[in-house]
C-alpha cells in the first residue's frame, strides 16, 4: 500500500529529491532523501568512555587505604552518573539518529 503511494506521489511529481542540499522545503511537503543513518556520536561516545572509565576502575583497584577506596567510590559516582546521562540520551527507549 505504502509502495502504491510513493508511486503515484512521484508520477504527479510531489515528492522533492533531497541530495546534498536541503534547499527550499516547505512545511507539508514530500521528500525524499538518502544517506546512511548513524546513532548520535554523542551517545556512542559517552558509552565508550563508560566502558573504558569501568576498565580503567578495575584495574587501578589496587591497595585498600583511605584513599583508595575513597578514589574507587569518586570513580564509582562518575561511571553512574556518565550511564545516568547515557540513558536520558535515549529517552523512552528511543535513541537519536543522524543521516550522513
Amino acid at each position: 500500500m505504502f509502495n502504491n503511494l510513493k508511486s503515484q506521489l512521484f508520477k504527479e511529481k510531489l515528492v522533492k529529491c533531497i541530495d546534498k542540499k536541503l534547499g527550499k522545503i516547505q512545511p507539508g511537503e514530500f521528500v525524499e532523501i538518502s544517506g546512511i543513518l548513524k546513532i548520535n556520536p554523542l551517545i556512542t561516545m559517552m558509552e565508550n568512555m563508560t566502558k573504558v572509565l569501568e576498565l580503567a576502575a578495575v584495574i587501578q583497584n589496587e591497595g585498600s587505604g583511605k584513599k583508595a577506596k575513597q578514589k574507587n567510590l569518586e570513580d564509582k559516582k562518575t561511571i553512574m552518573q556518565m550511564e545516568a546521562f547515557t540513558k536520558r540520551l535515549k529517552a523512552n527507549g528511543m535513541v537519536d539518529m543522524i543521516c550522513v
